[in-house]
């Protein structure tokens, strides 16, 4: 069987960024918006490339295509707009319940955990919170809120917000339980597992203790996916669970404006949010779902820059004099398992035989046009 982590792993591909270069200097991962894991519109983590086009490029060979590119851009520039092409749409804008990594990036514009990465670091940066600290045994974490932080609402970010937004998905009995919650319950818990949060009690209006089934060394880390994302209790309970999933209000940098399902997701900037401000007025997230439309989106000006491409189309955009492609290290895992109860891989020497006989190198080279490196753990 085969697939992929979809978020945290030892396993770095490359996540490659190529942007207008005309506002390169300002749509960059740390200067749209600075906010959740690989800040930015490019969110490390997820794999993949983003791609976006020079000023004044395009494929359109006739003057009048070129001039229509140009139009194009030149008004999303002027209004301030930036419009991405994404590999496919979202199933649900609810953080608790996303599941993919498409998802996960397109949570990261408008919805904030309580800590979480930011550019290329692997600290922990504090986002909702101000600190957190775990105890010796490992079983309970304080955590301090910053203080005056707002929802898109103007309701409070305040321990009894956080503490509901973790208990609708940890109590069966939380009037607004709605599972599945996929992998937020696979990393943070449930009612009914043995692992996670057993408890999340307020300490002050800006504290809060979290409780755990059983220690957990990276519980830290578990805590910064896009999934955990605090959500408004005001606006759940007024919306309704499936409402909610089609217009969130969260502590993002952006604020949902709209969701037409397949066709694009309106993100306005959200002046209230606690850090740098979105450098953008508006992002739209239109959803093509093929490579080579998505690309051609991009050359003929429909997009500012797309996603998630495949590596087999690195040397046609580098070879593209109007395209710019920038790289950073991403944190994604392409991985086979091995049914080791069925002979003949429930031999050891079977099994080893085969991870000899593969060339990964070769498949980093040729395959994935060197947009990977190699997994230097047990997976």
């Amino acid at each position: 069987m085969s697939g992929e982590e979809p978020s945290m792993s030892d396993q770095r591909d490359e996540s490659n960024v190529i942007v207008p270069e005309a506002t390169a200097s300002r749509v960059s991962r740390r200067t749209v918006v600075k906010a959740g894991a690989g800040a930015g519109i490019a969110a490390a983590g997820v794999g993949g490339f983003v791609l976006g086009a020079r000023r004044g490029g395009g494929r359109a060979s006739a003057a009048g295509g070129a001039n229509r590119t140009r139009q194009l851009r030149q008004a999303r520039q002027a209004a301030n707009v930036l419009v991405a092409g994404w590999e496919q749409d979202v199933g649900t804008l609810d953080p608790a319940k996303t599941i993919c990594g498409h998802e996960a990036r397109v949570v990261s514009q408008y919805a904030s955990t309580l800590w979480g990465l930011e550019g290329g670091n692997t600290e922990m940066a504090g986002m909702l919170a101000e600190s957190w600290e775990g105890s010796a045994d490992g079983l309970t974490w304080t955590v301090k809120l910053k203080p005056n932080l707002t929802f898109q609402d103007g309701t409070a970010v305040d321990a009894a917000a956080v503490k509901w937004s973790f208990d609708r998905f940890l109590d069966a009995n939380h009037p607004f339980y709605d599972p599945p919650y996929n992998l937020l319950s696979y990393y943070l818990g449930g009612p009914d597992l043995p692992n996670g949060i057993a408890t999340v009690e307020v300490v002050d209006p800006l504290s809060l203790k979290f409780t755990l089934k059983t220690p957990d060394p990276i519980f830290e880390t578990y805590m910064s996916v896009q999934y955990a994302a605090i959500v408004s209790p005001t606006a759940v309970e007024a919306m309704g669970n499936a409402a909610f999933g089609e217009k969130p209000v969260c502590a993002g940098p952006f604020q949902v404006s709209s969701w037409e399902k397949g066709v694009r997701i309106v993100l306005d900037r959200y002046d209230g949010y606690y850090g740098e401000k979105a450098k953008i007025d508006q992002l739209v997230i239109r959803p093509i779902v093929e490579n080579a439309a998505r690309l051609t989106a991009l050359q003929e000006g429909e997009v500012d820059f797309i996603v998630a491409m495949s590596p087999e189309f690195i040397p046609v955009i580098e070879s593209d004099p109007n395209l710019q492609l920038l790289q950073a290290p991403g944190y994604h895992i392409w991985w086979i398992a091995l049914n080791v109860h069925v002979p003949p891989l429930d031999n050891q020497k079977v099994r080893q035989a085969l991870n000899y006989a593969v060339d990964k190198q070769a498949i980093v080279d040729t395959i994935l046009q060197g947009a990977a490196t190699l997994s230097n753990g047990p997976i």
